[in-house]
């Protein structure tokens, strides 16, 4: 469908900006840290258009693609159920097939539950790890992180294109008070270690305040290093060694040395800028505005003492550091429910290139952000419905994940 761009304002906030895995961080010169500029208005000038990328294929309620990264142009699609489809990058391509099949174990008794995220082994090629987040279907509700290998032939060489699905490994598990709000992402950032989104637990309004609180893995970002059956704190984690919490709801209990980054309320998608390494990330609002972040080591992010650069729950914290303000923020006139996206490095459309693409699930929007700009801008370039992901393919191309069961592709 042809595309046009359109005009929008947006209030681009500034923050402590650019930093790799590792967390060297830099301010931007031009904007005081905490402070914010007035809004700007920007067109992308644009003949972009969007294209089913597989025709021949759909897809039962699908969350998230990726490549496989092998020299077999292998990709994948997650679907919520608990089922992870693999297949030819090829738009001509007519079959998939089911690499990994765990609706056995996988919640998704709430709308917000189900097999959430995937990721593959830094050394996948040689030891056929990957590694998926999924809401758990027994015993108490609760989020696992869980390794799988690829299944083995007579000959024990790996089966490219099939998981062994008795090979689970459980990595990580937190507990759910509520259905919603379980973030999902899983992504190995440049430093090989394995980060992990988390909302704040679900319902309303933060009732347990886990946002602020640094004794419990929800409302955060982690880092951790997946071993077999359980992980490693990495040595320059922001929190390793802190002890006890003596800010927030978590006083006088034992700060977890996990996290990475703090105060985030549903950090649904978020991804790693692959030529700089930097940490983009959507956070799902409350009722009036959505955000998206640039995330430095040990940052925290305001909810729910904020929701996007807003004042939202009254509490009585003393904080240790500045709240980090996000880089974009918009109102729920504009849109209403955020997907994070990528920072654009393929080669097929220059005109993206640099931009942070990403979109909305309610009204379909798809905006190129222009955070390195002379002015910071963002526009819409391109709508699909029910966008619940974006992805990319091992030459970087951007792909858009629509629940109506098809995967989209920028021409």
């Amino acid at each position: 469908m042809k595309l046009e761009s359109t005009l929008i304002t947006l209030l681009a906030l500034f923050s402590l900006t650019g930093c790799g895995a590792g967390g060297n961080s830099s301010k931007n010169p031009s904007v005081e840290y905490g402070q914010s500029q007035t809004p700007v208005e920007a067109t992308l000038d644009s003949s972009l258009t969007t294209i089913n990328a597989f025709p021949n294929l759909s897809f039962e309620q699908p969350l998230y693609f990726t490549s496989v990264p092998s020299s077999d142009n292998y990709v994948v699609v997650v679907e919520q159920k608990g089922t992870i489809k693999i297949f030819e990058n090829d738009s001509k391509v007519t079959t998939s097939k089911d690499f990994l099949n765990i609706k056995a174990l996988v919640s998704t008794s709430s709308n917000e539950e189900g097999l959430l995220g995937l990721t593959f082994d830094p050394d996948y090629i040689n030891n056929g790890y990957l590694y998926v987040y999924y809401s758990v279907l027994d015993g108490a509700r609760r989020s696992r992180v869980a390794r799988y290998q690829l299944a083995k032939d007579s000959e024990n060489e790996f089966i490219d294109d099939e998981v062994n699905e008795d090979s689970e490994s459980i990595i990580l598990e937190v507990a759910q008070p509520f259905g919603n709000h379980n973030g999902g992402m899983i992504e190995f950032g440049p430093d090989g270690y394995l980060y992990v989104s988390l909302g704040d637990g679900g319902s309303g309004n933060d009732p347990i305040r886990h946002g602020q609180n640094r004794t419990t893995l929800l409302g955060t970002l982690l880092r951790i290093e997946p071993i077999t059956n359980g992980y490693n704190i990495p040595p320059d984690n922001p929190f390793l060694g802190v002890g006890i919490e003596t800010t927030g709801e978590g006083i006088g209990d034992n700060v977890r040395e996990e996290i990475w980054a703090y105060g985030f309320r549903n950090p649904w998608r978020f991804s790693f800028d692959r030529q700089q390494g930097t940490i983009w990330l959507g956070d799902v609002g409350q009722g009036e505005y959505e955000e998206i972040d640039i995330v430095i080591k040990g940052g925290n992010y305001g909810w729910s003492l904020r929701e996007g650069n807003h004042d939202f729950n009254d509490d009585d914290i003393i904080l240790e550091s500045p709240l980090i303000d996000p880089v974009l923020e918009y109102g729920r006139d504009v849109a209403q429910s955020i997907t994070g996206g990528y920072v654009y490095r393929g080669n097929k459309i220059q005109a993206l290139t640099g931009l942070y693409i990403f979109g909305d699930y309610i009204t379909g929007n798809i905006w190129a952000y222009d955070y390195e700009g002379a002015s910071a801008t963002a526009s819409i370039v391109a709508t699909v419905p029910e966008i619940t992901s974006f992805g990319e393919d091992q030459e970087g191309e951007i792909y858009i994940v629509s629940r109506n069961g098809s995967i989209f592709k920028f021409e």
